[in-house]
């Protein structure tokens, strides 16, 4: 499995703002790039320093994604 593409929220409703046909599209037609990937071995220290420019990060395992960070979840374990 690969990741082909983002959904944020905010950034589909500003499109959807901009334009209502866009209700009607395919997923493909409103997705941004991937967040980014990194191996299930990457530091924390390394997947903190793409959260601060990404909302998430993909983790991959034999080039399989299976899991997802997002920075919340950053902000639990560091409680």
């Amino acid at each position: 499995h690969r990741s082909v593409g983002s959904l944020k929220e905010s950034r589909v409703l500003t499109k959807l703002l901009g334009d209502r046909e866009l209700l009607n599209s395919k997923v493909g037609d409103v997705m941004d790039a991937s967040f980014p990937v990194v191996d299930v071995d990457t530091s924390l220290n390394e997947i903190k320093a793409k959260l601060q420019k990404h909302p998430a990060v993909l983790i991959e395992d034999f080039k399989r994604i299976t899991a997802i960070i997002t920075r919340s979840d950053v902000l639990d374990i560091l409680k």
